[in-house]
């Protein structure tokens, strides 16, 4: 299992940077803490189902519009 959440960490942290955000841009519109942040990409940590919603919809929504939110 810990395996599936360091991959989920990594692909937050890849989707991030496809972006162009930094840590501190993509807590901010997830409306977490950079540090939480941090632990989501680098530690394993898998935060709440709305959490991840809004992860994703950032990061998914600026990959593909090109457009910054």
């Amino acid at each position: 299992m810990e395996d599936l959440h360091e991959y989920f960490g990594l692909s937050i942290k890849n989707a991030r940077l496809d972006c162009g955000l930094t840590q501190e841009a993509l807590a901010e519109r997830a409306r977490i803490s950079c540090r939480y942040l941090i632990a989501i990409e680098n530690e394993g940590r898998i935060p709440k189902l709305p959490t991840v919603y809004r992860l994703m919809n950032i990061t998914l929504f600026e990959s593909h519009s090109g457009h910054k939110i």
